[in-house]
């Protein structure tokens, strides 16, 4: 019984971490290259900081967004 009960939170955690490390990686994605397009003359240094802060931003955004439906539902 304690090696199920471990087996599942290890996949739980698994399947988390995994949806997280997804979802910030097509964020970063989506929005480097939106910032390329919007900031073209600028620094790959600048683009990275204006990327990294939308995707947290996103993130944030998502997190209350969920919160506001647990809620209300």
């Amino acid at each position: 019984m304690l090696t199920g009960a471990y087996r599942l939170i290890r996949d739980a955690w698994t399947v988390l971490s995994d949806g997280i490390y997804w979802l910030c990686r097509g964020l970063w994605r989506f929005n480097r290259s939106a910032v390329r397009s919007v900031l073209p003359g600028q620094s790959r240094a600048v683009h990275a900081t204006v990327a990294a802060v939308t995707v947290l931003l996103e993130v944030v955004g998502l997190w209350v967004a969920a919160a506001n439906f647990v809620a209300t539902h």
